[in-house]
């Protein structure tokens, strides 16, 4: 199992090096939503500041079901040199939908040609938003990895909104059609333990790595240790 951890800019980047690293660096922009897309010369910051053995993602952002729009940006971040390019289907609203959007990507990915991976974000809470059911679209869509969120930031966590069975289903059918899984969504330390069971190959934080919603050194220290005992 690998550990992602979402940072905002180069100061959050340093306090996860100074912690001793994780094996993938996702950059986005909370300002900008779940999965909100940051600038290019932030990522290419962080980029400049991280050894080779951690992996770096950057997200393009909150998507809509527009597959040009969507499949450039993938096409732009895919070429700043990241090891994977991350969408999230927030405004996809139907698995027909999901599955087109995710073909426009990885052709882009494609025909940029520097080997970037995709990663595609759904979210365990698709009805409070009215994004398309992502235990659906696992079935239909073509991505590298699949990654389980919650849309809403309210407190609760994806554990709220999905058992461990149904994640663990949602893990093995995604695995079926070759896809890593990502399970992600206000995980905590006191979740570790059921998470860790899903048997996602990543699992993904930010709050647990916050405080006073900015990450720092100490918090992202407190969960490794703690994943360590798992």
């Amino acid at each position: 199992m690998r550990v992602l951890i979402s940072i905002k800019d180069k100061k959050e980047a340093s306090e996860v090096l100074a912690a001793g690293g994780v094996d993938i660096l996702d950059i986005k922009n909370p300002g900008e939503g779940t999965l909100g897309a940051n600038k290019p010369w932030v990522i290419k910051e962080v980029m400049e500041l991280l050894p080779p053995r951690i992996e770096v993602a950057a997200s393009i952002g909150d998507l809509d079901f527009k597959p040009g729009t969507a499949s450039l940006a993938a096409y732009g971040v895919a070429r700043l040199g990241v090891d994977y390019v991350v969408a999230s289907f927030y405004g996809v609203k139907t698995t027909e939908q999901a599955e087109k959007l995710s073909r426009a990507l990885k052709r882009a990915l494609a025909e940029e040609g520097g080997g970037a991976k995709l990663i595609i974000s759904g979210y365990a809470d698709y009805w409070r938003t009215g994004s398309a059911n992502p235990f659906e679209f696992v079935k239909h869509v073509s991505c590298d990895v699949i990654m389980l969120d919650t849309a809403v930031k309210d407190g609760r966590n994806i554990l709220d909104f999905a058992s461990v069975e149904r994640l663990r289903e949602f893990v093995d059918l995604a695995h079926e059609r070759g896809m890593e899984t990502c399970i992600s969504g206000s995980l905590r330390i006191p979740h570790l333990e059921r998470a860790v069971s899903i048997g996602s190959d990543i699992l993904g934080f930010r709050g647990a790595a916050c405080e006073a919603g900015v990450v720092k050194r100490s918090r992202v220290e407190e969960l490794l240790r703690a994943l360590g005992r798992l």
